[in-house]
């Protein structure tokens, strides 16, 4: 089991994270442990091993130690093996990578902010083992809907951001590697995320952009224009309300 004692971010003890399927690494079908995931993703237990993964630029020892050395969990619930589900935690797992998002160079502790603002539903984001690039986990509405919250979730935060989501992550067995990260963005209090879609092909629902400060001056210019018109003119705009 993993301490609550060691972790990044401190936990509340009254705080109880979703139970999730522990596996000892990415190639293992059959769970060694069930683990609370919040403890799982603040501990500072991976550290050394992700250090010497992300200190090493040789591909053969990466992927030794990336396949066979780092355990992973099943963000998504409890499966008594890999294809069988057993208890949905009603969390999903969604992955940022930086080779897909050029424009971030390695600044992800603003793309956690900017993702913690527009999206409400953010419960956790974290560096990827690699340490370019994010795991992002939402709370979701609907546990039987998986796939549907993933895809509304990918189109909107391509709608809200600039980013680029890696969408090979729709799978419900889907497993989420040990990693570890100083500075994580954590709330569990984060509300359920309601929209959903059929498939990966429906059309995305209509979001709000979220606007930036020349959206804001321009909107501004054209209020105070319009005021000097009513003003002028003497128009009274409450007629009839």
């Amino acid at each position: 089991t993993l301490s609550r004692k060691n972790t990044v971010v401190r936990i509340p003890e009254d705080i109880v994270g979703p139970q999730v399927s522990l596996f000892a690494n990415v190639v293992s079908t059959i769970p060694v442990a069930t683990v609370d995931l919040w403890t799982f993703l603040l501990t500072a237990s991976y550290q050394n091993i992700v250090d010497e993964y992300r200190g090493t630029k040789d591909p053969d020892i990466r992927a030794k130690i990336k396949k066979f050395e780092i355990p992973c969990v099943t963000v998504a619930g409890v499966f008594d093996t890999r294809a069988k589900k057993r208890l949905h935690s009603s969390y999903i797992c969604i992955d940022i990578d930086g080779k897909q998002n050029p424009r971030v160079k390695g600044r992800w502790n603003l793309v956690k902010n900017m993702l913690k603002e527009r999206i409400s539903s953010l419960c956790y984001a974290g560096l990827s083992v690699g340490g370019d690039g994010l795991c992002c986990i939402f709370r979701i509405a609907y546990p039987e809907r998986h796939k549907a919250h993933f895809y509304a979730l990918v189109d909107e935060i391509q709608e809200r951001t600039p980013l680029i989501v890696d969408e090979s992550g729709s799978d419900v067995v889907r497993l989420r590697v040990a990693s570890y990260d100083p500075h994580p963005y954590f709330n569990p209090d984060a509300p359920p995320y309601l929209y959903y879609k059929p498939n990966k092909y429906s059309a995305p629902r209509r979001v709000k952009k979220a606007r930036n400060a020349e959206m804001d001056v321009i909107t501004k210019q054209r209020a105070y224009s319009l005021i000097k018109i009513i003003q002028k003119k003497q128009i009274d705009i409450t007629v009839g309300r």
